[in-house]
């Protein structure tokens, strides 16, 4: 995914796409977003909806272990 400069709009895109389908927290997806375009820099009112958008994307299951009681 590339805009023109794929700094901000683009990254954005591939961010939100690690949240959803990787299911992933926005630290870890812009991370490894940064690992491949270290150059990255969405904009502040991006990275919010973002944040929100992780936070509204959180799978309950993902974060049970062992020791879980199930009854």
């Amino acid at each position: 995914v590339v805009c023109t400069a794929g700094i901000s709009r683009s990254a954005t895109i591939v961010i939100s796409y690690l949240i959803k389908c990787r299911q992933m927290t926005f630290e870890n997806a812009y991370e490894t977003t940064k690992l491949a375009r270290s150059f990255i820099n969405p904009n502040e009112k991006f990275i919010q909806v973002l944040k929100r958008y992780a936070i509204a994307n959180i799978c309950e299951l993902c974060n049970l272990n062992r020791t879980t009681e199930w009854f």
